[in-house]
């Protein structure tokens, strides 16, 4: 009997290091943490957070981390240690070093893939830098450091870097930086992007796309369009009791897409450690399957981190208290927001994706430190007779809506 591989429910990953490299990692002495690992043990304590507030889920654990990791290299004090312990970062030297030797294999274009990664510093013309912070950065992390007027071209400085984003990620990452993010008071603007597109090793024909059921969990189907095609090599497979995990090649050999399908349903894979995944593809051996079966789809997503990073441990780094000294020699710096957007579609040719990291850093201004009420959360509204004290309405807002 024929064995048919069907993929209903499934977590999407592309692993962001070369697979050739994955036996080779350096000891971190102060952690338990191999250090060239610290972007995807971030990336699943991140999905753990994320994965029951929407049905679909899509992140570069690679690209938020490298964004922070050039926000760390301009901090001190508690907020360098916050940041450390978040992100799973060694020492800042080693960093260097990881991310030094990791960029150089981010940089490919051929007909089979490409993959391309920026990282920038937009940095407010008129405020006081020290001269290291960007030197250390372009070194280190291969970026540009340009300088703009944040103070009085602050909607065309945030249509530059948006723009910039934009062209990068041909098109994927579209209207970055939300109007009003960016304002007199931004002082740095610290981007990530990345963009990767790859044919499959062995691609599927659309003749074979057809329109099935693809099972949310045990009460609820929706349709989709599901690719399949025969297999003349074995495929890559592990199993255990909680999850099978199957991996499909690119036309690059450096790179694949794993697929993690769990027994129940995906509620069931977490919380869910990097730990477990790399122990079970460290497992896997080949297995001959006749034919694979997976869904087309695009995603796209945008997250502000802000609340997730502090409930993290980033308590001071969003705080007038944050210790930037190694980016200024002046104490009034600190990160207002962290934005994340990210582009994934999976068809019969290949893949694409695209991600973009910013970190906002604001100067503490006087204007910044008066005292602002505004409610944004559910409330009760009533309208009263004070005399009396009769009230007219009482109303319950959980999801204020209007419509003209």
């Amino acid at each position: 009997m024929k064995r048919i591989f069907y993929i209903f429910i499934f977590i999407f990953f592309l692993f962001s290091c070369a697979k050739a490299d994955m036996g080779k990692k350096v000891e971190d002495k102060s952690s338990d943490i191999k250090v060239d690992n610290f972007y995807n043990v971030f990336g699943f304590e991140l999905l753990n957070r994320l994965y029951d507030k929407d049905e679909n889920v899509v992140i570069s654990p690679f690209s938020i981390s490298t964004a922070l990791a050039i926000t760390y290299e301009g901090a001190g004090g508690e907020t360098e240690k916050e940041i450390k312990k978040v992100f799973h970062f060694p020492d800042k030297e080693s960093l260097r070093k990881i991310y030094s030797n990791q960029l150089k294999k981010f940089d490919k274009e051929s007909k089979e893939i490409t993959i391309k990664i920026s990282n920038g510093l937009w940095m407010e013309k008129s405020y006081k830098f020290r001269e290291d912070y960007p030197e250390r950065i372009k070194e280190s992390y291969n970026s540009f450091a340009q300088k703009l007027d944040f103070i009085n071209e602050t909607e065309e400085s945030r249509l530059k870097i948006n723009k910039f984003i934009e062209d990068f990620t041909k098109e994927k990452i579209k209207d970055f930086i939300p109007k009003g993010m960016i304002d007199e008071s931004t002082a740095l603007v610290i981007t990530n992007a990345i963009y990767f597109n790859s044919l499959w090793e062995k691609q599927f024909e659309k003749k074979y796309t057809f329109e099935e059921d693809f099972f949310v969990d045990k009460n609820k189907k929706v349709k989709c369009k599901m690719m399949s095609t025969e297999l003349e090599k074995p495929l890559k497979y592990f199993e255990n009791e909680k999850f099978f995990i199957v991996e499909f090649p690119y036309a690059d050999s450096n790179f694949s897409a794993f697929f993690i399908v769990p027994k129940e349903e995906i509620k069931t894979l977490f919380p869910l450690k990097y730990s477990e995944i790399e122990n079970s593809i460290d497992s896997m051996s080949f297995e001959k399957f006749d034919r694979i079966s997976f869904p087309k789809f695009k995603l796209e997503k945008k997250y502000l981190l802000n609340d997730i990073l502090i409930k993290m441990g980033m308590k001071e780094s969003f705080t007038p208290d944050a210790d930037f000294s190694f980016i200024t020699d002046f104490s009034d710096l600190y990160i207002s927001n962290v934005i994340h957007q990210s582009f994934l579609k999976v068809d019969e040719e290949g893949s694409e994706a695209a991600a973009a990291t910013g970190v906002i850093i604001v100067k503490e201004t006087a204007v910044m430190s008066k005292r602002i009420l505004k409610i944004d959360k559910p409330f009760l509204f009533i309208i009263m007779e004070k005399q009396t004290g009769n009230m007219l309405f009482i109303a319950k807002v959980e999801n204020p809506q209007f419509e003209e």
